[in-house]
């Protein structure tokens, strides 16, 4: 064997190249550790770096462990009582465990019994894992007596999908026993009794630990309507520059919509990134409402939903925004309506849109709302010298056609050329030869090299050959298109051939 392979930093390396998510991933690693002496630890720690708890188990002897049912549901334990000797072959490869995560679905309900998780605590002491970092805390059994087990010194994010039944101690314990804990996320749901007592208990936490915590979300509905409930404890984490939440709709109102006016301010001097899902406009202008000294603030994303669309809330939310975000440290602004029933469009007036004019350094803005703004070539113009730092920009391209929209070929061409950084593009553009006469008769020079996808979704056309010929010339490496299709009266789609014409040029200047 050559001298260089029985240096484990360059077996590290190579084996680095075996993705343990494909298919007899886990094969070839085992198959590398008994190849010879040199490849085993290497290749241990790789297949063993990130595992599930069930499969950890099954290193153990064959003699040791059984599995049995309780109706439906199948656990393992143990048929005998775990000795010395068997802890022993368990503890050679718990310490290469770096990330934790949940059974993958070959394994059904099968769970773990307590008396197995007793019994390797008599032996681990206070930690099973002594360098785990991430834990995925998806599996039933992930609660009791095993999350003291999971969580260590060296732990520096958690998952969890749904909280421990009575779980809100969960987060005191995490304070404690992970000192270096960086992110936490909730995805999954909580019952009402830890719903109740999370306020008081993360506040407790807070006391106790989070010391380094950068990262927090929620993606579930486990935020009641006053958010300021959570802010106390949020706020004064040190190091917090991330967070995430579900946000819980407001009651319907009738009439003009109500003045929302914060209790109390909280303070958020370290907040960087900030993402609202599942309410409305008035949900994110409530929210923010309460949140100040968000000097730190670089990103912002809103998923709304069409429940709470409403002209008057969409201008009040971003009167909000452009008032508390700093206006030089925001690069990204995304807002987008997601339809879960029939909505109407509303236009938005252009003085309101031009608030956000104030974030000249954005880099990404995605304005996907059905309330937008008058857009045409002027808009294009006005919104590239605004922005010319963009390099991702989003319009409205959803189910349902933009109120008012007269963008040609020479807007397309006008963001080009005032947005020369820009690697993404989803708008959607008047692609009909008799708009696009005076284009075509004098073509800009405009040109972008660096988009290789867009998106013009609902974009009018009537000839395809003429629209391909201008995108492969302003886009010379457009290999993609992604637009709704949109048939003519013949039933062919013209996006289609649109983009069948675009990647036959697209291979001949590969091929060239």
């Amino acid at each position: 064997m050559h001298p260089c392979l029985r240096l484990p930093e360059v077996l590290s390396i190579i084996l680095e190249f075996v993705h343990v998510h494909e298919e007899d991933a886990c094969r070839t690693l085992a198959a590398a550790a008994r190849t010879c002496k040199p490849f085993k630890e290497p290749a241990l720690d790789k297949l063993y770096r990130e595992i599930s708890m069930l499969d950890v188990l099954k290193v153990l002897p064959e003699d040791l462990l059984e599995v049995k049912r309780a109706g439906p549901n199948r656990f393992m334990t143990f048929r005998r009582a775990m000795v010395l000797s068997d802890w022993r072959i368990l503890e050679r490869y718990v310490s290469r465990v770096r990330s934790l995560v949940s059974s993958d679905s070959t394994t059904g309900n099968l769970a773990i019994d307590k008396v197995v998780m007793s019994s390797l605590s008599s032996f681990c002491g206070a930690h099973l894992f002594p360098n785990v970092q991430r834990v995925e805390a998806f599996d039933s059994f992930f609660q009791g007596n095993f999350l003291p087990l999971a969580f260590g010194p060296r732990v520096i994010e958690v998952e969890f999908g749904n909280l421990p039944t009575n779980g809100a101690h969960t987060f005191t314990l995490l304070s404690q026993a992970c000192p270096s804990l960086e992110t936490i996320s909730i995805i999954g749901g909580v019952d009402l009794h830890t719903r109740r007592a999370l306020p008081n208990v993360l506040s407790d936490a807070v006391s106790l630990g989070f010391q380094k915590l950068k990262t927090f979300k929620i993606g579930t509905r486990l935020i009641i309507r006053t958010p300021s409930e959570l802010f106390p404890f949020l706020s004064s984490l040190p190091c917090l520059e991330e967070l995430a939440f579900y946000i819980t709709p407001l009651p319907p109102y009738h009439g003009a919509p109500p003045i929302l006016q914060p209790t109390r301010l909280f303070a958020f001097p370290s907040l960087q990134r900030l993402t609202l899902d599942y309410g409305g406009s008035k949900e994110v202008t409530s929210f923010m409402c309460s949140l100040s000294d968000l000097k730190t603030m670089t990103s912002l994303r809103a998923v709304l939903y069409s429940g709470s669309i409403h002209v008057g809330d969409t201008v009040e939310m971003l009167q909000i925004l452009t008032k508390i975000l700093p206006a030089d440290n925001m690069l990204s602004l995304k807002l987008t309506h997601c339809f879960d029933g029939p909505v109407v469009p509303g236009l938005l007036d252009l003085l309101t849109f031009r608030r956000i004019y104030k974030f000249k350094n954005l880099t990404k803005l995605s304005f996907n709302l059905i309330c937008s703004p008058e857009m045409n070539n002027s808009f294009i113009q006005e919104l590239s010298a605004a922005f010319p730092k963009l390099e991702s920009l989003s319009f409205y391209t959803g189910p349902l056609p933009p109120l008012s929209n007269h963008i040609t070929m020479t807007g397309l061409a006008t963001l080009l050329s005032g947005c020369p950084n820009l690697y993404h593009i989803s708008l959607i553009v008047d692609f009909t030869t008799a708009n696009n006469a005076a284009f075509d008769a004098s073509p800009p020079t405009a040109c972008n090299s660096r988009i290789n996808r867009t998106c013009f979704a609902h974009s009018p056309i009537d000839d395809p050959a003429f629209v391909a010929r201008h995108l492969v010339r302003m886009f010379p490496r457009l290999s993609d298109i992604s637009p709704h299709p949109v048939k003519s009266f013949t039933g062919d789609c013209m996006w289609q051939k649109v983009e069948t014409i675009v990647r036959k040029a697209h291979s001949a200047r590969v091929l060239c």
